[in-house]
């Protein structure tokens, strides 16, 4: 090979390198929005999936706004199994929390929401999760 076609493609290869190392973006790893309307008398809400990027690291939610006076629960479950982390109970606006699970990665993931209490009416919940 001349010297001129194995710099080009040494360069080639390095300026691959560089863009696909900056350019990635994991689903999971990420904050993705979400705005639920939850249905009345505390059943469950669901938001969209993410791929888990990290097995067992927990995942994260920023509770943005909750429709009224009312608090939302939250928790981490596993799309296919429908089988959830442990909840957490009882987010009001601005709230965030670690959501602990042991997923592994590669999982299909996403978040369960429900009204804290009672709740006669649909309730609004907006924020941002990522399932790491």
């Amino acid at each position: 090979m001349k010297r001129s076609t194995k710099a080009l493609a040494t360069g080639g290869l390095v300026a691959a390198l560089i863009v696909g190392a900056t350019g990635t973006a994991y689903a999971g790893t990420k904050n993705i929005a979400f705005n639920e309307t939850l249905p009345r008398f505390q059943i469950a809400g669901w938001t969209n999936s993410q791929t888990k990027e990290v097995s067992n690291l927990a995942g994260h939610v920023n509770v943005g706004t909750v429709g009224d006076d009312y608090s939302v629960d939250v928790e981490l479950c596993q799309s296919l199994l429908l089988v959830c982390s442990e909840k957490v109970h009882g987010l009001r606006d601005r709230d965030d929390t670690d959501l602990a699970n042991s997923f592994r990665a590669g999982a299909e993931v996403r978040l369960q929401l429900r009204v804290g209490s009672g709740n006669v009416v649909h309730v609004q919940v907006q924020g941002a999760w990522r399932s790491n």
